[in-house]
């Protein structure tokens, strides 16, 4: 058994996680939170290097800008740095929460819709 399957999302759930994202979150943005989730355990807790996030489709500076805009609007956080065998690279938390706060907000049901897509 693959030790990371005992931490990370199962598969059906990032999936839906990525679906239900893409109402809320768009362009480099989302393909940002989609590398964070997939590298994420179960507690939304991962520390890829940018070069990593941008995956070769984006420079490290647009990842830069994208990560500081989903801090801003609460849905990860940046914290300190962690080191591996090779890199040091920053710390990411996803705030599962807020991001299903505001899915939700963006339902048809809701007649309130307070938050709009961040693009």
């Amino acid at each position: 058994m693959d030790t990371r399957d005992k931490f990370s999302i199962p598969d059906n759930q990032r999936t839906q996680i990525h679906n239900d994202m893409h109402r809320l979150i768009t362009g480099y943005k989302y393909i940002v939170m989609c590398v964070l989730i997939q590298h994420s355990d179960k507690d939304g807790y991962c520390f890829p290097s940018e070069k990593t996030i941008s995956g070769g489709i984006a420079s490290e500076k647009t990842v830069s800008r994208a990560i500081a805009e989903l801090e801003k609007r609460g849905y990860i956080t940046v914290g300190g740095r962690k080191s591996t065998s090779l890199h040091t690279n920053l710390s990411y938390n996803i705030n599962f929460d807020k991001l299903y706060t505001d899915i939700e907000s963006l339902s048809p049901n809701n007649k309130h819709q307070t938050n709009s897509p961040v693009s």
